[in-house]
């Protein structure tokens, strides 16, 4: 930084005053962009509501489908009963 670059040529109490306030300020700025983007989501959110929640239950649907369990090996045999899968899991576990 800038500030920075002065304070370590002249070292003064001054510069390192002005160090400190310009820091204050960026960190404030920081805050306030933070701020900025946390209220622009919740309007984003509020706008779009139903979609995004659509979407998120969409992904949630396709990520169980995907992680469910269509069948199991029993004895060398592909078994897709889901009763007896689940008694298979059960009786492993």
């Amino acid at each position: 930084m800038i500030c920075e670059g002065i304070f370590e040529t002249s070292g003064l109490a001054v510069d390192r005053e002005n160090l400190g306030k310009a820091r204050e300020e960026h960190l404030r700025y920081l805050a306030m962009e933070k701020d900025y983007w946390k209220q622009k989501r919740g309007i984003r959110w509020v706008k779009e509501g139903d979609k995004s929640t659509a979407l998120y239950h969409s992904r949630v649907k396709q990520r169980r489908r995907r992680k469910a369990i269509a069948g199991t090996l029993i004895d060398g045999d592909w078994v897709t009963d889901k009763a007896l899968v689940v008694d298979c899991v059960v009786r492993h576990f």
